[in-house]
């Protein structure tokens, strides 16, 4: 399933795309998310409560992005 992206949004650097979508679907849940693009590969940092909210961070970040990448999810639960 692909996460609708208004035409503002397509104008914005990939890895910030992916922050806002990531923030707006774990309804905040990630405190200090980072999102380094490098390559072709995406990385998640940040902490959070639950491995729920990781695992929906991922979803994000994976409807987000239209290229292939290796996602690195490195958000800390605790």
């Amino acid at each position: 399933m692909r996460l609708h992206t208004p035409a503002a949004e397509l104008k914005m650097p990939l890895d910030e795309r992916v922050r806002q979508q990531v923030l707006k679907h774990t309804n905040g849940m990630i405190q200090g998310l980072q999102v380094d693009l490098l390559a072709d590969h995406l990385v998640l940092t940040g902490r959070t409560n639950s491995y729920y909210a990781k695992q929906l961070a991922s979803h994000a970040a994976m409807n987000t992005i239209d290229e292939v990448l290796e996602l690195t999810n490195d958000i800390r639960v605790g």
